[in-house]
């Protein structure tokens, strides 16, 4: 197959050729994963338009070559009803945010979330996503130096005219890449002000966001997570991220469950998806107790995604966890089995 680097890439033909050859591969051994056309076929044969690569490869050579584990990881990305986005502030940590995005669309994920990554790196969004054509399920405001230990700074009333000169700049790139979901982390708990101050400040703050987020067709996220990781933060349960939310009073403020965060706080996982439902617009997941793929803790996670998936869950599920393995795709053998199984149920 003659794959020389060019601009252009190719031709219709050779981009049709691709097509079915590359859907020859997925027959090997009876394998014949229903979504593949949709989630690795044709996401072959697009990046034949697309420039070579750094190592002077054309993409459709990349993609045939490794047709065959691709062809498995886009099935399990979709995972049956239950569809799979790939957060590169976690997966591929290692890489550049632009490498990032071609190993997530290679490893056949069609969705991917992020963190904040800066203002710089954020205006490239756009372009990442059409180029590796991917959709960006969930971005974060920013949360402040997340490294540092930030965790917010909606709850900080010295950090409001920050915010507030942000979130505009946000808004602007989540639709650019057809996101409708940011998540607005509240913040730590700062003794040099009142607990009443600060969540007066952070719903004053949420729903001044809330209020431009539905001007561009946006959900603000409302995310409880676990002081343990993260120091004192101010929302730690499923039940005080939705008072929260009530008290905002904005109907486009939801709440984002992160399954490990809540497992880690309150457990009864089950029981708190049936209760909070309603207000439910994102969910992630990681294992309890080291953050690292499901399979490597103590969730059941084929019950627990057979559940949302009953319940009609119609969002991505955010994979937010730190590989257990020295690669990010060897981490992806739970998604694979999660697949199969799915396929073999009646």
């Amino acid at each position: 197959m003659n794959t020389a680097a060019s601009g252009d890439g190719g031709s219709a033909d050779h981009r049709t050729n691709l097509m079915i050859r590359v859907r020859a591969l997925t027959g090997r051994n009876g394998y014949q994963p229903p979504v593949f056309g949709r989630a690795s076929a044709r996401f072959a044969a697009d990046q034949c338009t697309r420039p070579a690569s750094r190592d002077g490869r054309n993409c459709c050579e990349i993609m045939v070559g490794t047709c065959w584990r691709l062809t498995a990881l886009a099935a399990a990305a979709t995972g049956g009803a239950v569809f799979f986005a790939a957060n590169l502030s976690m997966l591929w940590a290692e890489l550049p945010l632009a490498d990032r995005f071609e190993r997530a669309a290679q490893a056949g994920f069609s969705a991917v979330e992020l963190w904040w990554p800066g203002a710089a790196a954020a205006e490239s969004l756009p372009g990442l996503t059409a180029r590796w054509n991917v959709r960006l399920a969930l971005l974060n405001f920013d949360g402040g130096d997340m490294a540092a230990g930030e965790r917010g700074l909606a709850a900080d009333p010295a950090c409001r005219e920050q915010l507030r000169a942000h979130v505009p700049a946000a808004l602007r790139i989540a639709q650019a890449c057809g996101c409708t979901r940011l998540n607005l982390l509240i913040g730590l708990r700062q003794e040099r002000y009142s607990l009443g101050q600060q969540l007066a400040c952070a719903r004053d703050n949420v729903a001044w966001a809330a209020d431009r987020a539905a001007q561009a067709g946006c959900e603000v996220m409302i995310e409880a997570i676990n002081p343990m990781d993260n120091g004192p933060y101010l929302l730690t349960t499923t039940a005080a991220a939705a008072t929260f939310a009530a008290h905002v009073a904005r109907r486009n403020v939801r709440l984002q469950y992160d399954v490990y965060h809540m497992q880690r706080m309150e457990g009864g996982i089950i029981s708190t998806l049936d209760a909070y439902w309603h207000l439910i617009s994102h969910i992630q997941i990681a294992d309890v107790p080291g953050r690292n793929e499901p399979g490597t803790g103590e969730i059941n996670y084929p019950f627990v995604l057979d559940h949302i998936d009953r319940k009609g869950y119609q969002g991505a599920v955010g994979l937010e966890y730190r590989p257990s393995t020295r690669r990010t795709e060897d981490s992806f053998g739970w998604l694979e089995e999660y697949r199969r199984r799915d396929r073999r149920r009646p």
